[in-house]
């Protein structure tokens, strides 16, 4: 059984037995429903032992943050890579090389790319990875610089980039190099213990602590 107290009052957070990890919109409202039996348990008005949530929340220190942040990038691979063009935001999934050691993620990309061209005007970018089934998430925000790197794209190439070029001497690669300057994280412990956090909530109808949110210099 867990077990929180707080101004004096012992909470009793068993979660019932048909509570499970929702996958849809279905499965909440069920563990929602499941969730009002826990709160029926610790009838404290408001439930007011839960602290509002501030927007960044951590036990985490900086350095500790700065790791996770650049384990999850390497972890996730795949971001949304985000350029400015003047007028909208504009988006599109890319593998990404990270390599914290020199403070660089590089991406392998067509040499008439649009992206190039709005870096080559707007060079600051945002890079987004989502582990939406561990609820795990970063951003890694820079500026960013297209080249012609020849031996650095042999070095990055992989045998998943022959999908889109005939090997690594193919003269329509470049190379993006973007070099952090900040980046955040929320990273939940966990689908099951996100999920029975924000049941909880609900049913209370306070703001749920759902993990580590933590926004870093880098």
């Amino acid at each position: 059984m867990l077990s929180r107290s707080q101004q004096g009052l012992s909470v009793d957070l068993r979660l019932p037995a048909d509570f499970c990890a929702p996958t849809t919109q279905q499965d909440f409202q069920g563990n929602v429903a499941a969730g009002r039996e826990l709160y029926q348990r610790n009838p404290i008005p408001g439930g007011q032992f839960m602290a509002k949530r501030q927007e960044q929340q951590t036990d985490l220190t900086p350095a500790e943050a700065t790791d996770r942040i650049w384990e999850l990038a390497k972890e996730i691979d795949i971001c949304m890579f985000v350029t400015w063009d003047g007028e909208y935001n504009r988006a599109r999934p890319l593998s990404a090389r990270v390599f914290r050691e020199e403070n660089a993620i590089y991406f392998l990309v067509n040499d008439d790319s649009a992206k190039n061209k709005q870096l080559s005007t707007y060079p600051k970018v945002t890079l987004a990875w989502s582990d939406s089934s561990h609820y795990k998430y970063v951003t890694i925000s820079g500026p960013a610089v297209v080249t012609n790197d020849r031996r650095r794209i042999a070095e990055l190439w992989e045998k998943t980039d022959a999908a889109w070029w005939d090997n690594a001497e193919d003269p329509d690669i470049r190379l993006i190099t973007v070099t952090p300057d900040e980046g955040e994280l929320w990273d939940s412990p966990g689908l099951i213990v996100a999920s029975a956090k924000m049941v909880f909530a609900a049913v209370t109808g306070s703001k749920p602590n759902v993990g580590d949110n933590a926004k870093v210099e880098l």
